[in-house]
């Protein structure tokens, strides 16, 4: 008898913690781009709003996320944005184009200035090839996707009982 109350109260003393917590995760086909979990700030904004909400996340049930002083259903919300995304490979790139350009430019002004002995002043060849180069690097930083809409089917935003492994 004594055995069964305290395997009872053992139970009910870690009860709570066993039970599912619910996550949000922002999909796109199917593919997580980003999880959300009770502590985490989201950036969104919602239907017929013209302007966006930073909260940071308290709860989250099948239907509905709590914030701190309301609660806003997942079917409410137009648009995510995730500051935080990080595509490695168009970082690297839109860098890589900005360090080359400039970095072309002051080599050929040191060639320039000091092996040709010409002074300075930039060929229009250099001015080109720095441009494109500058102007790349630029175009790929500023068209790098950060809100998601979801007014298609190819972005949702789904709460699940259960945390991906990976993430």
């Amino acid at each position: 008898m004594v055995k069964n109350i305290l395997f009872l109260c053992f139970f009910l003393l870690f009860m709570p913690p066993l039970s599912a917590q619910y996550y949000l995760q922002l999909k796109k086909r199917n593919k997580v781009i980003h999880t959300y979990a009770s502590g985490d700030n989201i950036i969104f904004r919602l239907k017929d709003d013209k302007f966006y909400y930073d909260q940071m996340i308290t709860g989250v049930t099948g239907t509905t996320i709590k914030f701190r002083f309301y609660d806003v259903t997942i079917q409410d919300i137009e648009v995510v944005k995730v500051p935080s995304r990080s595509s490695y490979g168009l970082d690297l790139l839109s860098g890589a184009a900005l360090t080359a350009g400039v970095f072309f430019l002051a080599i050929d002004q040191g060639n320039q200035l000091f092996v040709q002995g010409e002074g300075l002043g930039p060929s229009d060849e250099v001015l080109i090839v720095t441009g494109a180069l500058v102007g790349t690097g630029v175009l790929i930083k500023l068209l790098k996707k950060k809100k998601f809409r979801f007014k298609s089917r190819k972005y949702r935003l789904v709460s699940t009982a259960f945390l991906p492994e990976g993430n």
